[in-house]
């Protein structure tokens, strides 16, 4: 026993007395270029892709629409030059 009272126990007598229980290994680290050749990363990147041209085209098509609505028109240009200041 140790000076509190503890009882001491060996390192093998703790090995005895726990039990046995499966230790997954930590996994392996895997590098960037494994990483995106993976399957899951190519199917995240091709649905992000997929998206990102849906809101593009969805984008595009509602403009249109409020084109059709209410078409923006040009304001005419003023005149500048050296023939208009004089007038």
């Amino acid at each position: 026993m140790d000076k509190h009272g503890n009882r001491i126990i060996s390192p093998e007598e703790l090995l005895l007395t726990v039990e046995e229980k499966k230790v997954d290994p930590a996994p392996r680290k895997i590098t960037q270029e494994e990483y995106y050749a993976s399957p899951q990363f190519q199917r995240r990147r091709k649905l992000a892709r997929e998206r990102r041209d849906r809101e593009a085209f969805e984008k595009k098509v509602a403009f249109r629409a409020a084109q059709e609505q209410n078409p923006i028109t040009a304001k005419p240009r003023r005149k500048r030059g050296r023939k208009f200041r004089s007038r």
